[in-house]
């Protein structure tokens, strides 16, 4: 006889009874396939390890049945894959699982039948003594001292009490004061700075480093120069748009340049292109074209 264990998770929005329709179809199939239905239990609604069709909680039940042939468990399975309320299910056979641990038990104590068992004598218990406490040694005991006899006083040792009585001892020294610890300041060198790297690196090292710092010198000048031509292109601009504007003509208002700068250079040229556009080649350009196309080129130079 084979034993399973049938787990399968229900939709949380199946009824009482709609759970139950489900058993009896179960109980059904089994009893068909010559088996026995020995266990029901409702575990509830659980909380799903991950998402299963766009569901977090499901409802477990838990069946365990018993059969002469694989083919119940399989018809059991495809019942609840076709079935809409259930959303998991899983088929454990219990029987192969409890042979294959008897087994295992078996093989311990086999294993442990097979060890050699050896057991330490029991010391005596003496009371008011613990096991672990070592025994006292023995030593022989001291012959008892023999009574003293007493000895004469003699008038010398009578007449002179105070010089036989013993010296008193002197006061101890009272303890050095602790002496404070020195504390010492040590200066650490960072390995990683400059100075260390060219100390102690090689040819390569310091000859990256030398071009590094060249770049880096160069860079710095490209930065400032830049700046600078900015700083006189935006003054030269705004001269130039109070002046020119103003102007009667083009000719004189490119008088009110300064000579040398950008915008003087762009009005000479628009001029140019405008004296020699007639009498040349250039007549089939439209005259505004013309000068446009002068213009952007002197702005592109």
């Amino acid at each position: 006889m084979r034993t399973y264990e049938e787990l399968f998770i229900v939709n949380t929005s199946a009824t009482e009874e709609e759970q139950d329709a489900i058993i009896e179809m179960l109980r059904g199939v089994i009893t068909t396939g010559g088996g026995t239905l020995d266990k029901v239990e409702k575990w509830g609604v659980r909380k799903l390890a991950y998402r299963v069709d766009r569901q977090l909680e499901g409802i477990y039940i838990l069946l365990e049945f018993s059969t002469n042939t694989a083919e119940t468990a399989k018809e059991v399975e495809r019942r609840l894959r076709v079935a809409d309320l259930v959303i998991k299910f899983i088929t454990v056979r219990m029987d192969e699982r409890m042979r294959r641990v008897e087994k295992r038990k078996k093989r311990r104590e086999k294993r442990a039948a097979r060890k050699p068992q050896i057991t330490a004598p029991l010391a005596p218990i003496v009371p008011g003594v613990r096991p672990d406490m070592p025994a006292a040694p023995e030593f022989p005991m001291p012959a008892a001292p023999l009574p003293l006899e007493d000895a004469p006083v003699t008038a010398e040792a009578a007449s002179e009490p105070a010089a036989a009585a013993p010296a008193a001892e002197p006061a101890p020294a009272a303890a050095p004061a602790p002496v404070a610890p020195v504390v010492t300041e040590e200066a650490v060198e960072n390995p990683y700075g400059l100075k260390a790297l060219w100390g102690q690196g090689d040819y390569v090292a310091k000859g990256t480093l030398v071009i590094l710092i060249i770049m880096s010198m160069g860079s710095w000048y490209v930065i400032f120069t830049k700046l600078f031509e900015q700083r006189s292109m935006l003054k030269s601009a705004r001269e130039s748009a109070d002046a020119f504007w103003k102007a009667s003509s083009v000719k004189a208002g490119a008088a009110t340049l300064v000579e040398g700068t950008a915008f003087h250079y762009i009005a000479q040229q628009g001029i140019k292109a405008s004296e020699h556009h007639e009498g040349t080649m250039v007549e089939t350009i439209d005259k505004h074209t013309w000068i446009s196309m002068s213009v952007d080129r002197a702005v592109g130079s």
